[in-house]
């Protein structure tokens, strides 16, 4: 048989009677105030045609066990009416986590020992959509790597509505501006009950281009009317290193006098890099190889952090006048890269050495005269022109 328990307005329990008279099940809604009527064990297990009044007001009910285990406070029998009357609020995401099903057993026991029967008696929890979905870590980032393959799912969010079957999760949607990624989530429920949302990765990423974006995602259930939640999720674009170094300058041209001092830093390099944290970092150093012989010490050096090039040897320009030098810049990642430059030095001459003057005298000799310090040259050629002898004019013969 099948009847309805009358209750507060907008409450209901619905009983169901066995065949025998001897097992019923009561399916009520969650959340029902303490003290409402779910039914009678008198009329529900029709023990007025079995027994007659004046029995009936000797008889009463025990209850022999309860499952689960603890269940027995959520329900009273009243000795005087013999109504089963709510005793404690039940909330069904509490007492079956997770179970499509909430059922409650007892079994009672009637008495006195004369009058001893057993009867079975299932309250079934219904669920009510008194849940919304909510979402888990939303103030945490997701991260993917700009190399990611295509095809790659990326998680955003994890979301958990405690309401199941038809009030459970039931729709997503999504509104995003990462430009790599197929808007419609994928879903995949876990073993909690919770859903993963997940993105797939359709085009291939550049963090250069767009180092991060973001996803608002709206999850619906399937009540009625429906609950909704939503949440906003930052993608951040990890750097892979898949830039070199690239200098502002294809190449550089300075000039230095000859005479400068050693020490002096005269130039500085500057180059960049699109990635980003350490594959971004970059060092500097001189391609020395080429220098000639192979003890010669190459007379500039570069500040590895900066980029300046400093003098640290003399130079003259008498032995060279002009310095290439390739210039290297180095990223810190794990497959470094490098860019390249090319510095070109021009060296200044300067006054600093004294005149040597180189006299024909006849076809099988030439003298080559180096004047001392204050001589008057005027007077120099004059006694050359008077055939004076080599070796007051201090002459040397080559």
């Amino acid at each position: 048989m099948l009847a309805f328990v009358g209750l507060m307005t907008s409450l209901f329990a619905t009983v169901s009677v066995s065949a025998a008279d001897r097992s019923v099940t009561y399916f009520v809604a969650e959340e029902l105030p303490v003290g409402s009527t779910i039914g009678n064990v008198v009329a529900d297990f029709a023990l007025e045609r079995r027994y007659s009044a004046s029995t009936l007001a000797t008889v009463y009910f025990e209850v022999l066990t309860a499952k689960p285990p603890g269940c027995a406070r959520y329900l009273r029998l009243d000795n005087e009416s013999w109504n089963i009357v709510i005793a404690e609020r039940m909330d069904r995401e509490r007492l079956c986590p997770n179970d499509l099903r909430c059922v409650l057993s007892y079994t009672l026991a009637l008495r006195p020992l004369d009058l001893f029967q057993l009867f079975n008696l299932k309250v079934e929890v219904l669920d009510i959509n008194d849940h919304v979905p909510t979402f888990s870590d939303q103030l945490v980032p997701r991260h993917v790597l700009e190399t990611a393959d295509i095809g790659t799912q990326l998680v955003v969010a994890t979301v958990l509505d405690l309401d199941l079957g038809a009030n459970g999760l039931d729709r997503y949607e999504t509104t995003t501006d990462c430009a790599g990624f197929d808007p419609r989530p994928l879903t995949r429920r876990l073993s909690s009950g919770a859903v993963e949302l997940r993105l797939r990765l359709r085009q291939q990423l550049d963090r250069e281009t767009q180092a991060r974006c973001s996803v608002v995602i709206w999850a619906t259930d399937g009540g009625s009317p429906a609950n909704s939640g939503s949440t906003r999720v930052e993608i951040i674009v990890d750097d892979a290193n898949d830039n070199p170094p690239v200098f502002d300058a294809d190449s550089y041209e300075v000039w230095i006098p000859e005479d400068v001092a050693v020490g002096t830093c005269f130039l500085g390099v500057t180059a960049s890099d699109r990635d980003d944290g350490i594959n971004a970092m970059i060092t500097y150093s001189l391609e020395t190889h080429g220098w000639g012989e192979p003890e010669r010490k190459s007379p500039f050096q570069i500040n590895s952090d900066s980029g300046l090039i400093c003098l640290q040897d003399n130079v003259d320009f008498e032995q060279q006048s002009v310095y290439l030098l390739p210039v290297l810049a180095t990223d810190g990642g794990a497959e470094s890269l490098s860019g390249r430059s090319a510095v070109t030095v021009y060296v200044q001459d300067v006054n600093d050495n004294a005149p040597s003057i180189v006299v024909q005298v006849s076809v099988r000799q030439r003298l080559v005269f180096s004047p001392i310090k204050n001589t008057n040259l005027h007077k120099f050629f004059s006694e050359i022109g008077r055939g004076l002898t080599c070796q007051k004019l201090l002459a040397k013969k080559v």
